[in-house]
Protein backbone atom coordinates (compact mmCIF):
# COMPACT_ATOMS: atom_id res chain seq x y z
CA UNK A 1 0.00 0.00 0.00
CA UNK A 2 2.85 2.34 0.81
CA UNK A 3 4.31 1.82 -2.69
CA UNK A 4 0.96 2.69 -4.29
CA UNK A 5 0.83 5.98 -2.39
CA UNK A 6 4.39 6.88 -3.38
CA UNK A 7 3.79 5.98 -7.03
CA UNK A 8 0.55 7.97 -7.04
CA UNK A 9 2.32 10.99 -5.54
CA UNK A 10 5.16 10.85 -8.07
CA UNK A 11 2.72 10.40 -10.97
CA UNK A 12 0.61 13.34 -9.83
CA UNK A 13 3.69 15.57 -9.47
CA UNK A 14 4.81 14.65 -12.99
CA UNK A 15 1.31 15.35 -14.31
CA UNK A 16 1.00 18.75 -12.65
CA UNK A 17 4.49 19.81 -13.72
CA UNK A 18 3.85 18.65 -17.31
CA UNK A 19 0.60 20.61 -17.47
CA UNK A 20 2.04 23.72 -15.91
CA UNK A 21 1.94 26.37 -18.64
CA UNK A 22 5.29 27.78 -19.60
CA UNK A 23 5.82 31.42 -20.34
CA UNK A 24 7.95 31.16 -23.49
CA UNK A 25 8.24 34.89 -24.08
CA UNK A 26 11.05 36.54 -22.15
CA UNK A 27 10.58 39.85 -20.41
CA UNK A 28 11.05 42.92 -22.56
CA UNK A 29 10.22 41.04 -25.75
CA UNK A 30 8.49 42.83 -28.61
CA UNK A 31 7.28 41.68 -32.01
CA UNK A 32 7.35 44.52 -34.53
CA UNK A 33 6.52 42.53 -37.68
CA UNK A 34 6.25 38.89 -38.73
CA UNK A 35 6.62 38.88 -42.50
CA UNK A 36 6.42 35.14 -43.07
CA UNK A 37 8.13 31.78 -43.39
CA UNK A 38 10.07 30.62 -46.45
CA UNK A 39 11.83 27.49 -47.67
CA UNK A 40 15.23 27.59 -49.32
CA UNK A 41 13.83 25.23 -52.01
CA UNK A 42 10.20 24.72 -53.00
CA UNK A 43 10.65 21.02 -53.87
CA UNK A 44 12.65 18.34 -52.10
CA UNK A 45 13.48 14.66 -52.53
CA UNK A 46 13.64 11.93 -49.90
CA UNK A 47 16.64 12.19 -47.54
CA UNK A 48 17.25 15.85 -48.50
CA UNK A 49 17.20 18.78 -46.11
CA UNK A 50 16.35 22.38 -46.80
CA UNK A 51 16.43 25.49 -44.66
CA UNK A 52 13.23 27.08 -43.40
CA UNK A 53 13.49 30.68 -42.24
CA UNK A 54 11.08 32.80 -40.20
CA UNK A 55 11.33 36.45 -41.22
CA UNK A 56 10.41 38.54 -38.18
CA UNK A 57 11.55 41.80 -36.65
CA UNK A 58 11.54 42.52 -32.94
CA UNK A 59 13.39 42.04 -29.67
CA UNK A 60 13.86 38.80 -27.68
CA UNK A 61 11.51 36.78 -29.89
CA UNK A 62 10.62 33.15 -29.21
CA UNK A 63 10.08 30.78 -32.15
CA UNK A 64 7.99 27.61 -32.02
CA UNK A 65 8.08 25.28 -35.03
CA UNK A 66 5.81 22.44 -36.14
CA UNK A 67 4.80 20.54 -39.27
CA UNK A 68 1.57 19.16 -40.65
CA UNK A 69 3.15 15.80 -41.41
CA UNK A 70 5.42 15.06 -38.44
CA UNK A 71 8.40 15.68 -40.71
CA UNK A 72 11.53 16.18 -38.64
CA UNK A 73 12.62 19.75 -38.09
CA UNK A 74 16.26 20.02 -37.07
CA UNK A 75 17.23 23.07 -35.00
CA UNK A 76 20.16 25.19 -36.15
CA UNK A 77 22.34 25.85 -33.14
CA UNK A 78 22.29 29.46 -32.05
CA UNK A 79 19.62 30.54 -34.58
CA UNK A 80 16.04 30.05 -33.39
CA UNK A 81 14.55 31.63 -36.53
CA UNK A 82 15.94 28.87 -38.78
CA UNK A 83 15.32 25.11 -38.86
CA UNK A 84 16.17 22.38 -41.33
CA UNK A 85 13.28 20.43 -42.88
CA UNK A 86 14.32 16.78 -43.29
CA UNK A 87 12.54 14.80 -46.01
CA UNK A 88 12.16 11.61 -44.03
CA UNK A 89 11.66 8.50 -46.21
CA UNK A 90 8.64 7.56 -44.03
CA UNK A 91 6.70 10.56 -45.36
CA UNK A 92 4.30 10.25 -48.26
CA UNK A 93 5.02 12.37 -51.32
CA UNK A 94 3.02 15.57 -51.65
CA UNK A 95 2.67 19.00 -50.12
CA UNK A 96 4.04 19.43 -46.58
CA UNK A 97 3.48 22.48 -44.38
CA UNK A 98 5.74 24.04 -41.78
CA UNK A 99 4.28 26.44 -39.23
CA UNK A 100 6.18 28.93 -37.12
CA UNK A 101 4.73 30.84 -34.19
CA UNK A 102 6.62 33.93 -33.10
CA UNK A 103 5.94 34.91 -29.50
CA UNK A 104 6.64 38.16 -27.67
CA UNK A 105 5.09 40.05 -24.77
CA UNK A 106 3.01 42.26 -27.05
CA UNK A 107 1.97 39.72 -29.69
CA UNK A 108 1.90 36.16 -30.94
CA UNK A 109 1.58 35.32 -34.64
CA UNK A 110 1.67 32.14 -36.71
CA UNK A 111 2.72 31.89 -40.35
CA UNK A 112 3.32 28.92 -42.62
CA UNK A 113 4.78 27.87 -45.94
CA UNK A 114 4.68 24.68 -47.99
CA UNK A 115 7.13 22.44 -49.77
CA UNK A 116 6.54 19.59 -52.22
CA UNK A 117 8.09 16.21 -51.43
CA UNK A 118 8.71 14.05 -54.50
CA UNK A 119 10.02 10.49 -54.87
Amino acid sequence: MKHVIIISFVASMLFFNACKPENPNPEDSRLDEFIGVSFEKDTTHYLDTTRVVAHARGVNLTYQWQTSSNAPLIPVEGVDSVVLFYSDPCLNPGVKYVYCTVIAENAQEMKMDSIVLVD
